[in-house]
């Protein structure tokens, strides 16, 4: 008899997996690649459209037609702030563009002007200004800059959402990525933002859809509910908020270190606009305080640099363990000279610890903006940096006043995709009915 089973796509900027869940909420299988990249007309990196498409879709026809599981169900999450440009047909007319691409400063501003001035343009969509990780900006560059592009372009979907479209043939928007420090969500008003209609941008947008809703298609005869797709750090959330009954932040860590704050009501202030804070929308469509550290990225240049210097694996630094000497030495240097020379340590171990100690205190300042005046005292870390003795034994010196806890979730958020997929089968079972 065959396991019944939900599947995820968890595409990661570095990592893809592909898991599937019991009906335990269990995973019981899992894949990961790294798929090669493309680039754009620039020469800029990008994501490889054919690899990409490629690579799900084959991982999905072999995972149902596998003789051990049923798939009830497909879901999917993934990072932020991309679009795919889609013509008429369902084709891309234009590179998954990569939100680190340098903006056109003086087209940004030019915008900001027209609708009030940048502080007024940032507090209304809670999120500084950010080039193309604002992705409604990536959508009005083409507009401006390319526009035998733009007139192709039929629908453009986030990522997550264009994922859900290769299995469900249906565009939609979804709340948690058109959240996500888009420029196109205002966040006083709870709609679109009036410069997407006045530009219009709106007429490229699929409808929303809310997180809680699916197509129901069938592949090898069986039916399978498909998801409209997740904003990751959206989807990491909806575990914990299932399951914790007090108050928390989640240090969402992989690429980007992410604090999540749902227990905020504060507006943010220019200041901390200014200082990178911003808000996302939960997947129930609720404001959701975050700030956010390039941790990840600098942790895996520095592992790499750090290998070369002295001869060894990156399982060396991933497995090391505190060491209360190397810990004062490092304290010793940081607060003496606020940076130090990593590659001329006399050993690795000590290098390593006198980095791991500034990259901790450089990510404390995104955790107190996420926090706010929020009334919590715990900090619960999810992701990579969870199995890192050192960096959690740092994270707790630092934040004393805070329970730091770590979360036994291996994939925060396919976990949550998965969970919320299995919540849809029983409501639209009732609709059937």
């Amino acid at each position: 008899m065959k396991t019944e089973v939900t599947a995820v796509f968890d595409l990661g900027k570095t990592n893809k997996k592909f898991l599937l869940y019991d009906e335990a909420l269990q995973p019981v299988y899992k894949s990961s690649v790294q798929l090669p990249g493309a680039v754009d007309e620039d020469l800029y990196p990008c994501e490889d459209y054919v690899l990409l498409k490629d690579w799900m879709l084959s991982t999905f026809a072999e995972a149902v037609h596998h003789a051990k599981y049923r798939i009830k169900g497909v879901n999917f999450s993934a990072y932020g702030a991309t679009l795919v440009h889609l013509n008429r047909a369902g084709e891309p007319i234009a590179p998954i563009y990569n939100y680190l691409k340098p903006y056109d400063p003086a087209l940004q501003h030019g915008l900001y002007e027209r609708y009030g001035g940048r502080s007024a343009f940032s507090s209304q969509t809670a999120s500084p200004p950010l080039g193309h990780l604002n992705s409604g900006l990536t959508l009005y560059w083409l507009q401006q800059q390319h526009p035998d592009v733009y007139r192709q372009i039929h629908n453009s979907l986030h990522l997550p959402e264009f994922c859900s479209f290769l299995f469900s043939e249906e565009r939609y928007s979804g709340i948690t990525s058109v959240g996500c420090h888009t420029h196109l969500w205002d966040f006083t008003r709870l709609e679109y933002h009036r410069w997407a209609a006045a530009e219009g941008l709106l007429e490229k947008l699929a409808p929303l859809a809310a997180a809680r809703s699916a197509a129901q298609r069938v592949f090898n005869g069986v039916p399978v509910l498909v998801g409209r797709g997740l904003h990751d750090s959206s989807a990491a959330l909806i575990p914990h908020l299932k399951r914790e009954e007090r108050p928390f932040l989640l240090l969402s860590t992989g690429t980007w270190c992410i604090t999540l704050n749902p227990f905020s009501q504060e507006p943010l202030t220019d200041t901390e606009l200014d200082a990178d804070c911003l808000c996302y929308l939960s997947y129930e469509g609720a404001p959701v305080r975050a700030a956010r550290y390039f941790a990840g990225k600098i942790h895996e240049d520095m592992v790499n640099g750090l290998c070369k210097e002295y001869g060894k694996s990156p399982a060396y630094f991933y497995d090391l363990p505190f060491d209360e000497g190397l810990g004062l030495i490092a304290e010793e240097a940081y607060d003496l000279h606020e940076s130090i020379s990593y590659y001329h340590q006399p050993n690795a171990a000590q290098a390593y610890h006198h980095f791991m100690y500034s990259l901790v205190r450089h990510l404390l300042p995104s955790i107190q903006l996420a926090k706010g005046r929020t009334p919590v005292r715990r900090l619960i870390v999810e992701g990579g940096f969870c199995r890192n003795k050192i960096f959690m034994t740092l994270l707790r010196r630092f934040c004393p006043q805070m329970e730091v806890l770590t979360s036994g979730d291996e994939e925060a958020s396919a976990l949550g995709a998965a969970m919320l997929t299995q919540e849809l089968y029983q409501e639209h079972a009732l609709v059937m009915a």
